[in-house]
């Protein structure tokens, strides 16, 4: 992962606007377009060899099983306490319009 870092901070360093690169001199998109190619090994060798060390350790993928298992929870928490407010604010309002309403026919 810290290859595919290095690799994405290069890539971001000589992404450029194309202006730069287009001028004759001096020559920064020169060495710009030269970096990019370094940039996009590093992000792709970075990935590869997380993705072979995840699949090869299991104890790895069950800490990365655990680890997603408890950001759902976290996140499915946060949904439901926002899904309860959003329902508490319409039952609210529709017991507004009834108590009108109710209050009138009596």
């Amino acid at each position: 992962m810290m290859i595919s870092a290095y690799g994405m901070m290069i890539l971001f360093t000589v992404n450029q606007p194309t202006g730069l690169t287009l001028t004759p001199y001096p020559p920064f998109g020169l060495t710009s377009i030269c970096f990019m190619v370094l940039a996009a090994y590093l992000v792709f060798l970075g990935v590869y060899s997380s993705a072979t060390s995840v699949s090869e350790d299991s104890r790895l993928r069950q800490s990365i099983r655990k680890i997603a298992l408890r950001e759902f929870q976290f996140l499915n928490a946060i949904g439901t306490a926002q899904m309860e407010q959003e329902l508490q604010r319409r039952v609210i309002a529709i017991y507004g319009n009834t108590k009108n309403s109710m209050l009138n026919e009596t």
